[in-house]
């Protein structure tokens, strides 16, 4: 959800819903060996799980996984400058009976994209605030605000973010100013107390887990995260890589 009081200069947002890609005709543009490893290469790392908005994929079953995919455009040089609906159509074709050589579990229909936030700046609501693309009954480059986020130590360095009510989420693009977005950033971080880190923690290796198939390590990682959690609060460096950042983790 987002919203604007009536002297904002951003739009109001009464109803989250993201076009749907069902209706857009998709460009036809070259497609060969390269676009279509470099797909399979690097999908894995800009899918995200967002239960609260889980929708139905096109064989009717439940499913709450989402791609960042103008991120993936933007970073890997071989989809550069692609149609994200061209994309997704192919992807139903590059993955027909592909197995990830990890063993990473990939979703066998297209995964569906996030509202786009361009030149975000975040908000002393606790929101963000940018340019809206990809919102059913906004024009691209509406200035928009979100109400209050959560989980953002989780969900802002993997390139999204969730309002708080759990409504709404969106891809992020690039920050309004990289300056302030640093700032921004280490101020939410020194806000996080140990609790939300271990529970963060233990939350994401369980998924790494499931993906990768291996409870052992799964384990071990809790464990050793559990027992060092209060050294992540002040060993966690955060920095600016592309439009994503980076989390470093300094075990001691």
């Amino acid at each position: 959800m987002a919203f604007a009081s009536a002297d904002s200069p951003f739009e109001p947002i009464s109803d989250f819903e993201p076009i749907q890609s069902d209706s857009i005709v998709p460009l036809e543009m070259p497609w060969g060996e390269q676009q279509q490893w470099a797909l399979r290469d690097n999908i894995h790392r800009y899918l995200v799980e967002i239960p609260q908005l889980a929708y139905e994929n096109e064989k009717g079953q439940p499913e709450s996984t989402y791609a960042l995919w103008m991120a993936l455009t933007r970073d890997v040089i071989e989809l550069a400058g692609y149609d994200i609906e061209f994309i997704r159509k192919k992807y139903k074709e590059t993955m027909a009976g592909f197995e990830h050589p990890s063993k990473i579990k990939l979703p066998s229909s297209p995964p569906k994209s996030l509202p786009l936030l361009d030149q975000f700046d975040f908000q002393p609501n606790g929101g963000v605030s940018g340019k809206i693309q990809g919102l059913k009954g906004f024009a691209d480059g509406t200035s928009v605000q979100t109400s209050e986020l959560v989980q953002v130590q989780l969900t802002i360095p993997r390139g999204y973010v969730l309002t708080k009510d759990g409504s709404s989420a969106y891809e992020l693009g690039l920050p309004l100013s990289e300056e302030t977005y640093s700032s921004d950033i280490t101020r939410m971080k020194i806000n996080i107390s140990e609790d939300e880190i271990k529970k963060g923690l233990v939350s994401s290796i369980e998924k790494t887990g499931q993906i990768m198939g291996d409870r052992e390590t799964t384990d071990l990682l809790i464990n050793l995260g559990s027992a060092t959690a209060i050294l992540l609060g002040s060993a966690t460096a955060i920095n600016m890589l592309s439009h994503h950042m980076t989390v470093n983790v300094f075990w001691v």
